[in-house]
């Protein structure tokens, strides 16, 4: 039986440029649920737990609960995080271990974690279930999604230190969609970067037009069309 997996949602409502950023609705649903509604609708589903990390857990599961299928209900809980994980200058870094910490504690252990950002909605239950295999195959302690992008735009560096090129015209840049770890290996480091051990992070091709973070209004008025 393979693994069960923990996916962890950092879903706060406190935002700088866009108010109540993961819970704006987007073609009728708060944004938030179409990453649950990805984790709902895939394979490994019926064997993993999510869990939404926000500072009010109350009016997130208020706002949530008529957008989700009611058979996921019971495999999802609402986690609450003290209200300085919801501020600046935290990161998500610091929610995911504030939120394994808590699983912990409770005397739940998943080895495998897969980290959703709600600010995604373009994200897909395949995304999920073929970053899971990938990561499941390989000798990795981490799979990370990725995209193309164009130009001088800031490029991943792998663990060897080489900027993985696709070609001298496209390169890829890191996505917030998704990212696979071993729960164990999972470290905080202050520049932002996850720390893995071993042989660091494969990557995971998202589609470019799928790759869209949220994080304006226009933004999000670009999601609406696409989403359409």
């Amino acid at each position: 039986m393979e693994e069960k997996v923990l996916f962890i949602v950092p879903a706060k409502f406190c935002s700088t440029r866009l108010n109540e950023k993961n819970y704006s609705i987007l073609n009728d649903q708060p944004m938030v649920c179409y990453a649950l509604q990805a984790i709902a609708g895939s394979e490994v589903s019926s064997n993993s737990y999510t869990i939404v990390s926000t500072e009010d857990p109350e009016e997130s599961w208020k706002t949530i609960k008529p957008f989700i299928p009611e058979r996921f209900e019971y495999k999802m809980s609402i986690m609450p995080r003290p209200y300085w994980l919801a501020e600046d200058p935290a990161q998500v870094d610091d929610v995911v271990t504030h939120a394994l910490y808590m699983v912990t504690s409770n005397h739940m252990f998943y080895r495998t974690v897969c980290i959703i950002q709600p600010d995604c909605p373009m994200i897909k239950s395949e995304y999920i279930d073929e970053a899971i295999k990938l990561y499941r195959a390989s000798m990795y302690t981490a799979v990370m999604a990725v995209s193309k992008c164009l130009g001088e735009t800031t490029a991943i560096l792998l663990t060897s230190g080489r900027v993985f090129q696709m070609s001298e015209h496209f390169r890829y840049q890191r996505s917030g969609m998704l990212f696979v770890c071993d729960s164990t290996d999972w470290r905080y480091h202050k520049s932002k970067a996850m720390i893995i051990k071993n042989d660091g992070a494969l990557i995971y091709e998202i589609p470019w037009v799928d790759s869209l973070e949220v994080h304006t209004k226009e933004d999000l008025e670009l999601a609406s069309k696409l989403l359409r």
